[in-house]
């Protein structure tokens, strides 16, 4: 099994960089760019996407989703530098709520106002506009590499050479290998990261 989670940075745009006159000033948040859809996540590929489209997905991936919660009457719950503004209270509430739809919920988070669960696909217009809950999204499992790694090693990967890959590739094909990516993403206030190069 791989876990691969992705932020999904090249093919969204930011609705910030597509409207720049949207961004305010949070008095709240300095510097926390806000649009009128507020602080959501705009970088999931499940943003915008209609209850119809999540439902299919979420059927495809047997009900497995991660669903996201927020303070009632919030945006979101986690902005989109990954401060949490869900309360405590809120996550539990959003919780006991599942518990009434026989919602199985198969892993709390402890950093983020969310779980992984697994819901009936019929349930996703109900948990879309449920007010604490920010985000269900379907998460898929069990991804398969068809093929072996027998590709040419180019001039440029001098790496692959030094350490022997090519060899490694010849006699294996993956059996057997947990590999977990998880990509948290651009810290765009970090100090090597120019604002005009991000």
């Amino acid at each position: 099994m791989a876990l691969l989670i992705s932020c999904d940075w090249i093919d969204r745009p930011s609705p910030v960089d597509s409207d720049p006159s949207a961004v305010v000033t949070s008095t709240e948040h300095p510097r926390l760019p806000l649009t009128e859809l507020g602080t959501t996540r705009w970088d999931s590929p499940w943003w915008g996407a209609s209850d119809e489209e999540l439902e299919s997905a979420i059927e495809d991936v047997g009900g497995r989703v991660s669903i996201g919660f927020k303070n009632h009457g919030a945006e979101a719950g986690v902005d989109i530098r990954g401060r949490v503004l869900t309360s405590g209270q809120s996550v539990q509430d959003g919780r006991a709520m599942l518990a009434t739809r026989d919602v199985e919920i198969v892993r709390e988070s402890r950093l983020i106002p969310a779980v992984s669960a697994v819901i009936d696909p019929s349930d996703v217009g109900f948990l879309q506009s449920h007010p604490l809950i920010d985000y269900v999204e379907p998460v898929p499992t069990d991804y398969e590499l068809h093929g072996r790694a027998d590709w040419m090693v180019s001039d440029s990967m001098w790496a692959a050479e030094a350490i022997q890959a090519p060899s490694a590739w010849d006699s294996t094909t993956g059996t057997g290998v947990t590999i977990g990516v998880v990509d948290s993403g651009i810290d765009l206030n970090h100090n090597h990261l120019s604002p005009l190069s991000v």
